[in-house]
């Protein structure tokens, strides 16, 4: 697991959503739903989950990114989630052969004789559709609850068209019969759209509508039918089902759902994407420091995201007005080749989606919020334990990873991780294979990397530019190596710190003091505001009392420079734990690429062994066959058409792996680790 799911997770809401994971590459590895975002998720990485699924046990080493999509309720994260599945069609989740949606309540208005009918799969065929529904028995318990207040026939067209009289529903009292009998056309297109109404959520304006029937017909003495109508208002106060859900709508129409939310000068903007009806994503924008009205914000963000290369739609919802739409309009339609229109929807299924989009803007908004209170909080940290007069704004830590204490030449790689505001900056990420013969010597190891470091950084190349704070992972020797590297290139501005676990600083004792060589220069090279305050004890005060070795000999030891005095943080404070999470991201990134040197490494030596084939060789063989399995099964023509191979080393290679047919097995020549 990253560092980018790692903040997410603790910035999930505890709200109703669907969430998608993610592996890297952009491939969809899940799709689950649930009633409390943060607890659902974060279940599946607490210690102990003993969740049985095979997937999970994955999830820590595939695991590259999360998105999460907040709904108004459970029921709509439920139908959500079917719908991102069938278009996502992620690796581990479930998918039924069949591939059967949710019932809906399909209404052809168009008909002479309108019906209501249950369907799996709604077609754009122009009809109304209502739902989907949670469960089966719901859709059906709509179904007979409309039929039997407004007598809308329940039989199939076939059926209706084949009747010679009326059926055990018209002896019943829920049809009028318009198979068979004289029934008004006009009277059965108003229940017609007081069904649909009450279908469509809008029970309110059919119960005026009926009142008012009512009203009018005791005024006229139709007391009969005043009656009828009073038992009609009386089951439709009663009737209940679940409400319809929004997340999936009938329709072949894309769509891009602007949700906007803001408080002052920042802004968050999520844009749903609906395509063939479905949700299909949901992407976030955040603006801070804007001054401008919202309309003119939402148009400058339109104008750049679809002039960026997003899609253009068929429509494109809109929360409020916008100056000049047409212009945006011509824009997206010269785009996608057809007409796409601008809208601002009113009411209906329309502004509903809008309502989500909205919501989802605002739970991204107050993801930021807790983001810059956490990035100012985390700022005052480090300033706090490491003595600065201001918070800072870049943290970079350095690490060095060796293969082995007797590794040949080019085994050892340094890395770079970096902390920016709050976050981890992957954009300021470096990793180096060393050049030197540093095998074992932790020092010469650290002073090429920083040399090579921040000789680019004072080549004045922006994105090299020296952080605020540099942390160097290891006890005094690293730190003094890294100020007499910083005094050396005469760099400005950089505070300097390292880190040690337990184990390393307990060897510290025969290391330079902080107080001596470059370290005393260090301090009138940096700027006021970077220098440790002279007063400055560490985050929690004083040089450590005689006594305390057993407490800090279980935590992890800071020193900074110009103090010869390792800092005393209290155990779980928010500064030791900044550091320690750095200073492990920077140990994982470095171990990572470590890993993929030796992967190289590893293929090359296993033919170090064949006579007359040198390096420069090896390399082309392995570019263009991917692997030694695949080189020793192939045939000698194959291997004398690779580019600068002869047809004598082609021969010696064939013959090589004749010899040894198990050329995929054993350790290779150049891979026997020396004994511990």
């Amino acid at each position: 697991m990253n560092e980018r799911v790692r903040e997410k997770l603790e910035r999930l809401p505890r709200a109703p959503g669907v969430y998608v994971m993610r592996a890297q590459g952009g491939a969809v590895l899940y799709v689950g739903k649930a009633a409390d975002l943060r607890s659902r998720v974060r279940s599946y990485f607490a210690p102990g989950a003993g969740d049985p699924r095979f997937f999970v046990a994955r999830l820590d080493e595939e695991l590259d990114d999360l998105e999460t999509i907040v709904t108004a309720n459970d029921r709509e994260a439920f139908l959500l989630e079917n719908s991102l599945i069938k278009e996502l069609h992620p690796r581990y989740n479930v998918r039924l052969r069949d591939d059967k949606d949710y019932l809906s309540v399909r209404l052809d208005e168009k008909a002479d004789w309108p019906r209501l009918e249950l369907v799996r799969r709604p077609k754009p065929d122009g009809a109304r559709y209502f739902g989907p529904f949670s469960s089966a028995r719901v859709a059906r318990q709509a179904v007979r609850i409309v039929q039997r207040l407004f007598r809308i026939r329940p039989c199939r067209d076939s059926v209706f068209r084949g009747r010679s009289r009326p059926c055990l529903v018209y002896q019943l009292g829920r049809c009028d019969g318009p198979c068979v009998l004289p029934v008004d056309r006009e009277a059965y297109r108003t229940s017609v759209r007081r069904a649909v109404a009450l279908l469509d959520g809008r029970r309110d304006a059919v119960l005026d509508d009926l009142r008012r029937e009512m009203a009018g017909a005791a005024a006229v003495t139709q007391y009969e039918r005043a009656a009828e109508l009073r038992d009609q208002i009386a089951a439709v106060e009663r009737a209940s089902w679940d409400q319809v859900q929004d997340v999936v709508e009938v329709s072949r129409v894309d769509r891009d759902v602007v949700g906007l939310y803001r408080d002052g000068p920042v802004t968050a903007v999520v844009v749903l994407e609906i395509r063939s009806g479905r949700v299909v994503g949901a992407r976030p924008f955040a603006f801070a420091g804007v001054e401008v009205p919202d309309a003119e914000l939402l148009a400058e963000f339109l104008g750049r995201r679809y002039a960026g290369g997003a899609p253009a739609p068929d429509e494109v919802l809109l929360p409020l007005e916008i100056p000049d739409p047409q212009m945006l309009e011509a824009f997206l339609t010269e785009a996608r080749g057809r007409k796409v229109r601008v809208r601002v929807p009113r009411r209906g299924r329309l502004r509903r989606l809008l309502a989500l989009a909205r919501a989802n803007a605002e739970q991204r908004f107050r993801e930021e919020s807790r983001d810059r209170e956490s990035a100012a909080a985390q700022a005052e940290a480090w300033a706090k334990a490491l003595g600065l007069r201001r918070p800072p704004h870049t943290v970079e830590c350095v690490d060095i990873s060796h293969w082995g204490a007797h590794a040949e030449q080019g085994a050892t790689v340094g890395a770079i991780a970096a902390w920016r505001d709050g976050r981890m900056d992957k954009a300021r990420y470096r990793h180096f294979r060393l050049r030197g013969d540093h095998a074992g010597d932790d020092y010469a190891a650290m002073r090429e990397v920083l040399l090579r470091r921040f000789e680019r950084a004072r080549g004045g190349e922006p994105r090299w530019a020296p952080p605020d704070v540099l942390v160097v992972d290891g006890g005094r020797g690293q730190l003094a190596v890294a100020a007499a590297v910083i005094h050396d290139l005469g760099i400005q501005g950089t505070a300097l710190a390292a880190i040690a676990k337990p184990q390393d600083a307990s060897h510290d004792g025969d290391q330079p003091p902080l107080s001596a060589g470059p370290n005393r220069v260090l301090q009138g090279a940096a700027p006021e505001e970077w220098q440790p305050r002279a007063e400055a004890r560490g985050s929690e005060g004083g040089t450590r009392p005689a006594g305390s070795e057993a407490v800090q000999a279980k935590l992890d030891t800071v020193y900074v420079a110009g103090r010869s005095n390792p800092l005393k943080l209290r155990a779980g404070s928010a500064a030791l734990h900044l550091l320690a999470r750095l200073r492990d991201e920077t140990h994982r990134f470095a171990v990572t690429y470590q890993g993929k040197v030796r992967g190289r490494r590893r293929l090359s030596d296993r033919l170090s062994g064949i006579p007359g084939v040198g390096p420069v060789t090896r390399r082309k063989l392995l570019r263009a066959f991917g692997s030694v399995a695949r080189l020793a099964a192939a045939g000698l023509a194959e291997i004398a058409a690779v580019e600068g191979v002869t047809g004598g080393q082609a021969r010696t290679i064939t013959l090589y792996f004749a010899a040894n047919r198990d050329g995929e097995s054993g350790p290779p020549p150049g891979d026997r680790r020396p004994p511990d």
